[in-house]
């Protein structure tokens, strides 16, 4: 598994998956952060979800509360129901593209989510200046563009080094101006200057 360039291309360059080596460390050098997937109880039975169905779910979730903190009892939040953080689902070829992008509120646990199936995650978390749930667990070895993924995400410093990018081809910006992420990250190994 390729590890994911963390400071290549740091200052809004391209994150460019030429990494192979590095390893995220601490920037005090003690290695790791806090890490793993979380998020709670995991659901026995999964449903299978499409882009447009997930991302109403979303929707229609903020609008429920605008922090994330929803139900969604019933149909209210389309084809998935219960807290967001509890949400069990499958897909393929899934564009999670801007799901929580300016969601200033949001820090839901979502680490036990089945991200397997997804292959965008451009601007995921943009501005959403509060996120810094564990999400070091995901499946993302099916991502390919992980574009402006953190950008913004200002409170963002978990660990994520054990995801899976041999297949991501774009990083551009993925973590500009995530503050809490770049003070506590760093880049190391033969290939990882700029």
């Amino acid at each position: 598994n390729a590890m994911l360039p963390i400071l290549t291309g740091y200052g809004g360059r391209d994150y460019v998956p030429y990494c192979t080596g590095c390893s995220l460390c601490n920037a005090a050098g003690q290695g790791g952060g806090s890490g793993g997937g979380g998020g709670g109880p995991s659901i026995p039975s999964a449903v299978t979800v499409t882009t447009a169905s997930l991302s109403a779910a979303v929707s229609a979730c903020f609008a429920e509360n605008a922090a994330g903190n929803c139900q969604c009892s019933g149909a209210s939040c389309g084809v998935l129901s219960g807290p967001i953080s509890q949400w069990s689902f499958t897909g393929t070829n899934l564009d999670m593209g801007s799901l929580f992008e300016g969601r200033t509120t949001f820090n839901q646990p979502v680490g036990s989510w089945d991200v397997s199936g997804a292959t965008s995650m451009k601007k995921m978390f943009k501005n959403a200046s509060s996120f810094n749930q564990p999400i070091g667990g995901w499946d993302t070895s099916s991502v390919i563009d992980m574009t402006e993924m953190f950008a913004g995400a200002t409170a963002f410093a978990r660990d994520i080094s054990g995801w899976d990018v041999d297949q991501v081809t774009t990083y551009t910006d993925m973590f500009d101006g995530a503050d809490a992420f770049n003070a506590k990250y760093s880049c190391t190994g033969p290939k990882c200057s700029g």
